[in-house]
């Protein structure tokens, strides 16, 4: 008899560390790199109001950019920009952007969103992938384009979606080799041309052209380049 219960004591012993180890596995597969975003939100749009302000100057004038984003459900959403400019002690508005988005699930847990931005004077429609993660009790992004691509690194030519240029105003294609990437096609903010480039972790460093591409990359080998912004802005909930 206590030559079974050893046994079974055993067996029981051997299953704990197997579970243990299973769950160690687990854990360190679902943290994060040292480059990811804490609190990814995957699948889940966090719901909810959300606020930025940014105080500046301009030529010894205070500036004033507030920015309302409305997190509506899980396809909708709305950003309300407002400029405004300090004068005889108060905040005098300059101007109002409103946009609305209309988000379809993407790739790597990126959304696709329709854009449309709406101003005193004209509107107009975009489409950006947008990558939402939380840093404790405040909501980031990242929003860029997608590009394609069979490539395994970022070495190849990635193109722009096609679908993602009947609506917008890019139709563009980069070559990167070790040390240069090639821009062709149409962008509004960037000329066509061949610049030399380097990469820090998911940091994209390109001399000579605007922050439209960039500063982050994001690849997904043999299938899609997210280029976004740094995501660096923050939101704050509103209770």
């Amino acid at each position: 008899m206590n030559h079974e219960a050893n046994r079974m004591n055993m067996k029981c012993n051997l299953l704990k560390r197997l579970t243990a180890g299973l769950l160690l596995l687990l854990v360190a597969f679902a943290i994060p790199g040292c480059d990811s975003p804490t609190g990814q939100v995957g699948e889940s749009i966090p719901l909810g109001r959300y606020w930025r302000e940014d105080i500046g100057s301009s030529s010894g004038i205070q500036t004033r950019h507030a920015r309302a984003f409305t997190l509506t459900s899980e396809t909708l959403a709305s950003i309300a920009d407002t400029f405004a400019t300090m004068r005889a002690g108060s905040w005098q508005v300059d101007s109002t952007w409103r946009t609305q988005l209309y988000f379809t699930l993407a790739a790597g847990s990126y959304r696709r969103a329709t854009e449309i931005r709406s101003t005193a004077a004209a509107s107009d429609t975009n489409v950006h992938y947008w990558y939402f993660f939380k840093r404790n009790d405040s909501l980031s992004y990242y929003a860029g384009d997608f590009l394609a691509g069979s490539n395994a690194g970022l070495v190849g030519t990635w193109s722009i979606d096609p679908g993602d240029t009947v609506v917008g105003s890019r139709s563009y294609s980069v070559t990167f080799t070790a040390d240069s990437m090639k821009l062709t096609g149409r962008h509004p903010l960037m000329n066509p041309g061949t610049y030399p480039y380097r990469t820090e972790k998911n940091i994209l460093y390109i001399d000579g052209l605007p922050a439209p591409l960039g500063p982050r990359y994001d690849l997904i080998p043999g299938f899609a380049l997210f280029v976004t912004s740094s995501g660096a802005d923050t939101y704050v909930r509103l209770k």
